[in-house]
Parts: C-alpha cells; sequence; structure tokens
C-alpha cells in the first residue's frame, strides 16, 4: 500500500465476492453429479434392454484385438499406429447405449428431485422432532420482544418468525427454514439470559440473524438434502451391489468417495458458522461475542490455521471460532483439503461425462471438450478463493504461501484417477474393459506421473496467485472486484483445460504406445519420448497456453491499465483516502535477456551442427528415417531454447518468475524455429528439392514454423505497446529493474 501506516489498522473484508458457502454447495452439488453415473451404472445394464449384451460383445471384442495383434514387423511407429487404429475402428463397432444415457441422467436428475423434497420437507420435521412452539407474546416476554426488535433493526432482518425450544437448557439458538419462510429457534437456556445476561444474549441472536443476513440458510439445508437424496438413491445400491458381487478392488473405493463426498458436505456446514460469525462482528465487539463462546479455549496460532485439511465434524470448535473473529484472513483461508477435492471432483466427472458421452454419441468429442464445464467451475473456485487470500496478505502484509492448496489439487487430480470406478460397477463375471488385457504401466512410472500432476497443480496455483496479485490494485480502484476476477476465470480455464487435457490423457497414451507402437522399447524412454513428444504434436495449444502464462499477469503493467485509490469495500473499516495498493515488481526487460541468450546458444549450435547434417545429406544420401531424425532434430532446437530461456528466466527475475519464465519462453521459441527451418530447406535443396529432407522440411514448416508465427506476432505487438510502459517507473509501480533490497520494502510476492 502507499500508505504503510495505515495498513496495520485495517483488517480483510471477509465478504468481498460474498461468503463461500454456496461455492462449497456448488462443490457438493458437482461432486454428487460426478460421480452418480459411475455409480448408478451397474444397475443400468440390468435394467437397459440390450445395454449389457452390447457393452459384452464390445469387450470381448477388444480382448481379441489385443490377443490376435496383426504382423506389424519392420513397420514405423506410424504405420503400427494408423493401422492399429483402423483395425479397431473396423473391426469393433463403438458402445452406443441411449437407453443408457438417458438412465443415466434420470438418474441425477432423480437424486436433484429428491433433493428438493427433503428440502421442503427439513423444517417441518424440525419443528415436529424438537416440538418447537411459538415464542410467547410481549406481554409474558417484554425483555425478549425489546432485544429482539432491536437487534432487527440494527441488521436490517425483518419477516423473521421465532420460535421456543422449551426443552433444551443451553444458552443457544438456532436459524432455519425454507426459500421465503426464516425463522430462529430460541432454547429456553437462551431466553433465560435476557434478563440475567443481556449480552450474551444479543450475542448468540447477532450471530443467528446473521446467517439469514449472509443468506446461508439456504445453501446449508440444500446440503443436508443433496446428501441423504446421494446415500439414498446412489451410495447405498453402490454398496450393496459391491457387496453381493464380491467387488473388493470396488469396495475401497467406494468408500473413498463416500469419504470424500462428506468432506465437501461438512466444509459447507462448518463455513457459514465463520460467516456468521464474522458478519456479526460488525455489528458488535469481538469480545462479547467471545462470552458467546463459552469461557474455555483460546484462539489457535495462526500458523494451524485451515491449511492442511478440512477435519470432521458439521460445527467448528470453539478455538476455530476464536481465531477467525481475531484474524478475519482465517475466515478467507484455502488449504489442502479445498485443493484435494477439488481436484479429485474434476478428474472423476470427466470419467462420467466421457462414459455418459460415449453412450449418447458415436463419435464423441475429445478430452478438452469434456474437461471445459468441469475447468471452468475448478477455475472460478480457485480464483474467487485466491483472489480473497490475496487481498488479505497484502492488507496485513503477510506473505502468501498456498503451496499447500496446489499439492491438495494435484494430489486430488491423482486420486480421482485412483478411485474412478472407470467401467462402472459392473458384477465379476462381466468382462470390464479390454484394457485389462494390456498390462498397465509399471509402479514408479506412475509415481512419476503423479509427481508430475502434483507439481502441475502446484504451478498453476503460483501463477493463479501471481495473475491476481498483478490485477488487484486495479481490481481494488473498481466498483466491484467482480468483473476482473471473471476475467481471470476465463484465462485460467484456458490454461487448466490446455494442461489438464495433456496431463490427464497422459498415462493412457503412454501406456498404448509402449504396448500398440514401441512394444520393444524400455517403457521408461516410451514415457519420457510421450511427455516430451505430446506438446510439440499439438503447438498451437503448447504456445497458446505458453503465451497466456505471460501475457495475462504481465498485461496489467501496461499503460491502459490505470489504477486508482482503493474503493470501501477493500478493507474494514473502509480505507482511508488517496490508499493505494501496488502490484509486484515487473521487470520484463530480464526476460527479454534471458532469451537472448538461449537464441545465441542455439545459433551457436547451429553453425556448428548444421554443417555436420549439410555433409551428410550431401555424400550419404540419407534414407527417410534418418531425414526424420534430422528434422526432429530442428524441431527440438526451438524446444531446447524455450526450455534454456525459462532456466535462465528464473533465475534472473525475483518477482512474477513464472510469467518472466513464459515470456522468455516465447520470445525464444520463433528464431530457433525459423533457423531450424532454414538450415533444413538449405540442407535438401543442396541434394534434391525431392529428397527425405525436403519433405521432412515440410512436416517442421507446419508442425513449428507456422503457428509459431502467429503467436509470435501477437508477442510483438504486445511488446510495442508495452514497451513505452515499463520504461517510464511512475505512479505507484516500480522501476523495471528493483533495487536488490525489495525484500526489505515488504513488496507482496
Amino acid at each position: 500500500m502507499s500508505e504503510a501506516g495505515g495498513r496495520e489498522s485495517l483488517r480483510p473484508n471477509p465478504f468481498v465476492l460474498g461468503a463461500d458457502t454456496w461455492y462449497r454447495f456448488g462443490l457438493l452439488v458437482a461432486a454428487v453429479i460426478g460421480v452418480s453415473p459411475l455409480l448408478t451404472a451397474p444397475r443400468g445394464y440390468l435394467y437397459v434392454p440390450g445395454a449389457l449384451e452390447s457393452r459384452n460383445d464390445e469387450q470381448a471384442c477388444l480382448q481379441r484385438l489385443l490377443r490376435e495383434m496383426p504382423d506389424m514387423t519392420g513397420r514405423s511407429p506410424e504405420d503400427r499406429f494408423d493401422t492399429m487404429s483402423r483395425h479397431v475402428l473396423e473391426t469393433c463397432a463403438p458402445h452406443v447405449s441411449i437407453g443408457m444415457g438417458v438412465y443415466t441422467i434420470a438418474m441425477i436428475a432423480a437424486v436433484l428431485v429428491l433433493a428438493l423434497a427433503i428440502y421442503w420437507w427439513l423444517p417441518r420435521r424440525l419443528v415436529r422432532r424438537r416440538r418447537l412452539t411459538a415464542l410467547p407474546p410481549p406481554q409474558t416476554l417484554p425483555d425478549v420482544h425489546r432485544e429482539i426488535q432491536e437487534l432487527q433493526r440494527l441488521t436490517g432482518v425483518g419477516d423473521v418468525g421465532f420460535l421456543l425450544d422449551p426443552l433444551d437448557r443451553r444458552v443457544t439458538g438456532l436459524a432455519f427454514g425454507r426459500v421465503g419462510r426464516r425463522r430462529v429457534v430460541l432454547s429456553h437456556g437462551l431466553v433465560r439470559t435476557a434478563t440475567t445476561d443481556p449480552e450474551r444474549f444479543r450475542a448468540v441472536m447477532l450471530h443467528e440473524l446473521a446467517h439469514i443476513r449472509n443468506g446461508d440458510i439456504d445453501p446449508t439445508y440444500l446440503t443436508i438434502a443433496v446428501w441423504r437424496a446421494w446415500l439414498i438413491l446412489v451410495l447405498a445400491p453402490a454398496f450393496l451391489n459391491v457387496i453381493i458381487n464380491q467387488m473388493g478392488g470396488v469396495f475401497w473405493r467406494l468408500v473413498v468417495t463416500a469419504l470424500l463426498v462428506r468432506m465437501v458436505r461438512d466444509a459447507t456446514l462448518r463455513s457459514r458458522e465463520h460467516y456468521a460469525d464474522a458478519r456479526a462482528a460488525q455489528w458488535s465487539t469481538t469480545e462479547l461475542l467471545h462470552r458467546a463462546l463459552g469461557d474455555g479455549g483460546r484462539p489457535l496460532p495462526r500458523r494451524f490455521a485451515r491449511r492442511w485439511g478440512w477435519g470432521w465434524g458439521t460445527h467448528p470448535e470453539s478455538a476455530s471460532r476464536r481465531s477467525a473473529l481475531a484474524d478475519p484472513g482465517w475466515v478467507t483461508s484455502i488449504g489442502f483439503g479445498d485443493g484435494l477435492a477439488l481436484g479429485t471432483t474434476t478428474v472423476y466427472s470427466l470419467s462420467s461425462l466421457t462414459l455418459i458421452a460415449g453412450w449418447l454419441l458415436a463419435d464423441p468429442p475429445g478430452t478438452a471438450v469434456h474437461l471445459l464445464p468441469f475447468t471452468a467451475l475448478l477455475s472460478c473456485a480457485l480464483t474467487f478463493g485466491i483472489f480473497r487470500v490475496v487481498l488479505a496478505a497484502r492488507l496485513t502484509g503477510r506473505r502468501v504461501n498456498l503451496d499447500r492448496l496446489g499439492i491438495g489439487l494435484g494430489t486430488g487430480f491423482v486420486l480421482g484417477t485412483f478411485i474412478t470406478p472407470r467401467f462402472g460397477l459392473l458384477p465379476s463375471d462381466v468382462p470390464i474393459s479390454g484394457a485389462e488385457g494390456m498390462p498397465s504401466m509399471p509402479a514408479y512410472l506412475w509415481l512419476a506421473w503423479a509427481g508430475l500432476m502434483v507439481a502441475g497443480g502446484v504451478l498453476s496455483v503460483r501463477w493463479i496467485t501471481e495473475l491476481l496479485a498483478t490485477w488487484l490494485p486495479y481490481a481494488a480502484s473498481r466498483r466491484s472486484p467482480l468483473r476482473m476476477v471473471l476475467g481471470c476465470t476465463v484465462v485460467t480455464t484456458a490454461v487448466l483445460t490446455i494442461w489438464l487435457a495433456f496431463g490427464v490423457g497422459l498415462p493412457s497414451l503412454a501406456n498404448m504406445a509402449a504396448h500398440m507402437i514401441f512394444p520393444d522399447a524400455p517403457q521408461e524412454l516410451v514415457f519420457l519420448g510421450v511427455l516430451i513428444i505430446a506438446p510439440v504434436l499439438e503447438p498451437l495449444s503448447t504456445m497458446t497456453l505458453v503465451v497466456l502464462l505471460w501475457a495475462a499477469p504481465l498485461a496489467a503493467t501496461m499503460k491502459w491499465v490505470r489504477a486508482g485509490p482503493a474503493r470501501a469495500w477493500v478493507s474494514l473499516p473502509p480505507p482511508p483516502d488517496g490508499t493505494r495498493l501496488s502490484a509486484p515488481p515487473a521487470a520484463p526487460a530480464r526476460a527479454v535477456s534471458a532469451a537472448l541468450i538461449a537464441v545465441s546458444y542455439v545459433a551457436v549450435r547451429s553453425l556448428i551442427a548444421y554443417p555436420l547434417i549439410l555433409l551428410g545429406a550431401v555424400l550419404l544420401q540419407p534414407p527417410r528415417a534418418f531425414a526424420g531424425f534430422l528434422a526432429l532434430s530442428g524441431g527440438f532446437a526451438g524446444i531446447g531454447a524455450q526450455i534454456l530461456a525459462v532456466v535462465l528466466a528464473l533465475t534472473l527475475t525475483r518477482s512474477l518468475r513464472l510469467p518472466h519464465a513464459m515470456l522468455a519462453a516465447t520470445l525464444a521459441y520463433l528464431p530457433a524455429t525459423v533457423a531450424a527451418t532454414l538450415a533444413l530447406s538449405l540442407a535438401s535443396c543442396a541434394t534434391t528439392c525431392q529428397s527425405p529432407l525436403a519433405q521432412m522440411r515440410i512436416t517442421v514448416s507446419r508442425l513449428f514454423y507456422l503457428p509459431g508465427l502467429a503467436l509470435s506476432l501477437l508477442v510483438a505487438a504486445l511488446l510495442i505497446v508495452a514497451v513505452p510502459r515499463w520504461r517510464r517507473p511512475g505512479g505507484d509501480r516500480p522501476a523495471p529493474r528493483p533495487a536488490r533490497s525489495w525484500r526489505r520494502q515488504g513488496h507482496y510476492r
């Protein structure tokens, strides 16, 4: 902040972008919808006519193909892949079952309809079970009604019915109800405190009225209703099917799935309590609310905040609530448990949508299309949650460290892959999948893939944090940060969709390549080759990803992005007039330097290597296989330049390291690729333009040059616009080359 003296007195506003109770409820609904198709599939195969027979025929055909693979001795890997693909498509008809798709959608609809019915019925059941009665009139309880009227005027909450629980001697209350009918229950013990301890009565009532003001009554009871409906219609029949058919390999997956869904439910119910306390603290003092929580216990140290998980239970402990009152940043913190639930739900739901698309469509779309709706929800949850954390850290001067969230996210991607019963819960006598005839990857390769996914989760969270940190000064000067956060959500959706489409599909692609294309090669080399070559085969997606990773954060440093004084919604109380939030320092010149060094290295390498290639082409007249190797070596020159540029940029920069590294990679891409293409063109036409090298040059141009040229033109345009701003250190932005004492100046990272 530009006024550092007032920073310590400002407290984060936990209600920026609203309470996250609705977000957690949405996560629960996404989890329920995501896991239901795979868990209801067994009954569908039994009830839908012809579905089980059709699937059995397809699985038997795939298993027979794996046992009777055509002889492809001496063929190139490309010919092997092409032959196998045509053979599978011509021999085994795709498993399309409109009935199974309709049945699955109907089961999801049944869960939601039953949940709505339970939600509508819950308030009436609560009144009957606890034998609640109407609160006696003012003539009988004048002190109670007088206090309630004053608190309603203070909170702005009206049209609420008050009930009495005559059998409960505790000092407690409960806000409940349904749409259009809100009620608050006062226990017999609470009514007595209206005369014996009025301050405690006010504290408890403020907390209950805060639930209504926050609008968390509906998501709370919808959460309970969805959980119960899912237990009745999905989970209980799935467990029964597993036990009857003795499917031990699926039993543990069901247990983990049930625990994860319950964890999301419990987190939703606990979240509302923290936000109700935070709202009540705006109307009263924290000391008064501490009294309402009882005398025992003290606030937990901040290091025990919700970093590693959510825990269990539907109501937070008193010590946790005291910590939230003492530090509003506790309320908005997100950690390992949030990431675990988000990652698991995304991958699990991907498997479900893929299954439904296979039932309904003869030619279903690719993984990226299936991922898009779930990565949109994932991005929305991450950007909204991380924005609150970044804002709170900027106000309090703390450093943001969300690596635990990233570890949880990556772990969720891995866990969701392993707990997914991919082909439905079928009886044990039914062949499950043609892939059963193909050995899986070794355990150490699975561990390598898991490490890659966890690292990707951590880097994704770090990048989102840097993206929001750079745009925070602009958002703080606007009436609402919603538009900026939604814009970051769109960019994050594109990034996560491209990355997850590659990461989630990597094991199956590597396994297929090892057994169907390179059966004689070591699996470790095949896995490494697929890991390197897969991004090259999708150059447009890869370069789009790289450009977004640097362009979105660094765009906030351009001259047309004007950040003014912070608005009142930024903190509690509102910040003083003229207060500004500063962005992390940007140093794009260092990224440019890293790219130039990398390109220079590739140029020196080309001066040494390509004369030898030319000499070999003239003297040896190499076969097509060798020409392909030379072409790929030219293509990988651009990739090597990018990797070297990334390493140098990470070493040279101190702030916004990921965007600077991606900028360096983009700048290093085009010169190295153009140089490789021109060198291959010279080498091929030096012999004959009809040689295999000439054909490989065309391939290199298509795969590397054209996408790189189009995207690099965009890079050049952005650089031309941005350079004047980078050279001018005026305003509240740091100079392009900050002093080495920047850490001691308290800049946000």
